[in-house]
C-alpha cells in the first residue's frame, strides 16, 4: 500500500499531482480494482470553488478559491471509499463522508451559488490513457508561467489525441467522449461516495 511519501507532488498542478498517483495505484493492482477508482476534477463556470481545510490558507476556518482542483477516489480494503487529496490538511486517504464533510461543508448552503461546487468523476483507468497536458493553460504570456511547473515531463496518455485536453476536464459541461467522465452535483457525488461505503 502507497503512503503519503510515495507521491509526486508539485503545488498548483493537481491534475498531474493526481494522474502520476493513480498510475502508480493502477499498478497495484492486488490492493484496488482501477474501475473501482476515480479522478475527480472540482470546478463550475466561474472558476471560483471553494474548498476548506487546504494547505493554502493562511485561516483553518477559511475556504481557499481554486479556479480547480483535483483529488482521487479510491476504495480501501473493504470497499470503502477513501479521499487523497495532496493539497488536505485533512491527512491521506481520508474517509469519503469526513473529507466531504470538512471540506465542502455541506450542511451549510453557499451564501454565493455562483460558488457551487460541480464535480467531473472520471474512471481511473480512462483517465490514464485519454488525458494530456502541454501546460499551455498556465503559461501567462510565454515563457511565463503563472506558477512554475513540475521538473518531470508533461504528460499525454497512450490513447490521447491531442497534446492537450485539460480544459475539457476542468470544464464542467457535458462532453461526448466517455473518458471525460460525468459531470455530478455535490449531493449526486456525495451519494456516489457514500454508496461505496
Amino acid at each position: 500500500m502507497y503512503s503519503e511519501e510515495d507521491h509526486s507532488y508539485h503545488s498548483h498542478y493537481s491534475e498531474e499531482n493526481i494522474y502520476k498517483l493513480a498510475y502508480k495505484y493502477s499498478n497495484q493492482t492486488f490492493e484496488v480494482k482501477e474501475c473501482d477508482s476515480f479522478v475527480v476534477f472540482i470546478s463550475n463556470e466561474n472558476k471560483h470553488v471553494p474548498m476548506w481545510k487546504q494547505r493554502l490558507s493562511s485561516n483553518d476556518k477559511e475556504p481557499v478559491l481554486w479556479d480547480y482542483h483535483v483529488i482521487y477516489v479510491i476504495p480501501n480494503e473493504d470497499g470503502e471509499a477513501h479521499v487523497i487529496d495532496l493539497d488536505s490538511t485533512l491527512g491521506y486517504r481520508v474517509p469519503f463522508a469526513k473529507y466531504m464533510k470538512e471540506t465542502f461543508h455541506p450542511d451549510a448552503p453557499l451564501a454565493n451559488r455562483e460558488h457551487d461546487q460541480l464535480f467531473r468523476v472520471v474512471p481511473a483507468d480512462l483517465f490514464l490513457d485519454y488525458f494530456a497536458s502541454d501546460r499551455s493553460h498556465m503559461v501567462s504570456s510565454y515563457p511565463n508561467y503563472k506558477q512554475k511547473p513540475p521538473a518531470w515531463p508533461t504528460i499525454k496518455g497512450h490513447k490521447a489525441e491531442t497534446e492537450m485536453n485539460v480544459e475539457k476536464y476542468i470544464s464542467m459541461e457535458e462532453q461526448e467522449a466517455e473518458y471525460y467522465g460525468k459531470v455530478m452535483t455535490l449531493r449526486d457525488f456525495m451519494e456516489m461516495g457514500m454508496g461505496q461505503q
